[in-house]
């Protein structure tokens, strides 16, 4: 217990309260970093590309044609 009270005082001292406050603003860093990403037309592509096969992936019934398909319903201009 010693130890985990002595990294809370790090983490105080970073400006952080609690390990659930680095956790935070790690997601908020990584928040930030994914919303710069998706300003850039090219990556904005490429990110929900990976959503969208990630999103079917556990389907045992889709094909790469299904993906496409679904794919290219989601980049309607």
């Amino acid at each position: 217990m010693r130890g985990a009270q002595a990294q809370d005082r790090r983490w105080r001292r970073r400006g952080a309260l609690t390990r659930d406050g680095v956790a935070y603003q790690l997601t908020l860093a990584a928040l930030d970093t994914l919303a710069k990403l998706y300003d850039d037309p090219l990556s904005r592509f490429r990110f929900e590309k990976m959503i969208v096969y990630r999103r079917h992936a556990h389907r045992a019934d889709s094909s790469a044609n299904n993906s496409k398909r679904e794919l290219s319903v989601f980049h309607q201009p």
